[in-house]
């Protein structure tokens, strides 16, 4: 039988325990966030700092999905795993929006761990900050002047980043290549200024089918191209399948003109280790196929194997 005095020890030992393990926490907190602070100084890449912050965190915080949404930019990290706990942050410097981050996961977060990320989203709202102002006039250089579209300049420099996010994180990727079906003969029939407006028209109903995440770019002339991060072929037969519908189901009007329009798109899944040149290429193919077997079609580039539902390999839409 324990004596009162024994009982006294005890208790005195674990709240020295426990406050022990406080400040070892709280020490690991600070010595992650100086180094954290180091590491997102060094790039101006916002995916890049999200993806250090995210590892860097989980050293101390276990998460099952983190994701941050900033205007049309959406950066997550999914584990496909159950997740109906949620800690969920708006992030401001100084008054300025620099978007939300969410970290969700199938178990409760502690206390302690929810004073940790606070922590150390102190040193991310800096990098966040320098890292979206540098994204903005990124953005203005890389931007269409006639329909708002992304420009190649811009494809180039984000197929990099998402190929290397693929490859990092194991998750799809798909390219989607569309052309606009007998351009030419708009451009003729009823001159540039139509021309014009239908190219503007046409990117406005392909950004409504696209997902917040999706950037629609135009490579030249009356073709674009769409990047599909995270998104399996099946996910890219649908929105093709979206966007080819939701340009011909309507006439575009120009003036008091009614000029039907039809896309035609090849769609290509990422191989591993294939490059940004290899998988547009591929899109390329599927697309002559398109445009040779009819137009108004959807073609899967030769080697993707689509899900059991869908056409059979290279097969049309229509």
């Amino acid at each position: 039988m324990a004596t009162p005095g024994n009982e006294r020890s005890k208790i005195e030992h674990s709240v020295i325990s426990l406050a022990n393990n406080s400040d070892n926490y709280r020490a690991r907190i600070e010595a992650l966030g100086g180094r954290l602070l180091q590491k997102l100084q060094t790039t101006l890449v916002l995916e890049e700092i999200l993806s250090l912050f995210a590892e860097e965190l989980r050293q101390l915080v276990n998460f099952h999905i983190f994701e941050y949404r900033h205007g049309s930019h959406h950066f997550v990290i999914d584990q496909k795993q159950t997740a109906r706990h949620e800690l969920d942050y708006k992030l401001t410097l100084r008054d300025a929006d620099l978007g939300t981050l969410k970290l969700r996961r199938s178990y409760r977060f502690k206390e302690a761990e929810m004073e940790a990320v606070e922590s150390l989203l102190g040193s991310l709202v800096y990098p966040l900050r320098n890292a979206t102002l540098y994204r903005e006039a990124q953005l203005a250089a890389l931007t269409d002047s006639l329909t708002g579209a992304a420009n190649k300049r811009a494809l180039d420099y984000q197929m990099q980043r998402d190929l290397s996010f693929a490859n990092r994180y194991q998750h799809p990727l798909t390219f989607l290549l569309i052309d606009i079906d007998h351009f030419k003969l708009i451009n003729d029939t009823h001159g540039h200024a139509a021309g014009d407006a239908v190219l503007k028209a046409v990117v406005e109903r392909i950004n409504r089918c696209c997902r917040d995440s999706d950037t629609v770019f135009r490579l030249g002339g009356e073709e674009f191209g769409v990047i599909l991060a995270n998104a399996s072929l099946t996910d890219a037969w649908v929105i093709a399948e979206r966007m080819r519908q939701a340009v011909s189901d309507k006439p575009f009007a120009f003036g008091k003109v009614s000029i039907p329009v039809t896309i035609s798109l090849g769609c290509a899944n990422y191989h591993p280790n294939e490059s940004g040149n290899e998988l547009i290429a591929r899109a390329d193919a599927a697309l002559y196929q398109a445009k040779r077997n009819g137009r108004n079609q959807t073609r899967i580039a030769q080697g993707d194997q689509p899900h059991a539902d869908l056409p059979a390999e290279g097969a049309i839409s229509a």
